[in-house]
């Protein structure tokens, strides 16, 4: 999601994020940081434990819940939507 789309998504929780954020100085574990949106579920599962020491994770969760988050790991929690794929199974 875009800047200016998740603004739009949860305008509230989107501002209160971004002010918690500039007012933090680099103890934010996902800042620069690519793991926090990473393909692979395991690189995505140790991000989501990097933010339990977070000093933002509830205002974090807070907006992800807000903005309906689909993809990365927001305030904790993985929230990257899993495909599942159905076999249909056929007699030959």
């Amino acid at each position: 999601m875009s800047r200016s789309s998740a603004a739009m998504a949860a305008p509230k929780e989107y501002f209160a994020l971004t002010v918690a954020l500039a007012k933090v100085e680099g103890c934010v574990p996902c800042r620069g940081r690519d793991e926090w949106h990473g393909d692979e579920p395991t690189t995505r599962a140790r991000a989501a434990d990097a933010c339990w020491d977070c000093p933002l994770i509830r205002t974090c969760a807070a907006y992800a819940d807000a903005a309906n988050e689909c993809h990365g790991v927001w305030g904790g929690q993985d929230r990257t939507r899993r495909t599942t794929t159905t076999t249909t199974w056929s007699p030959r």
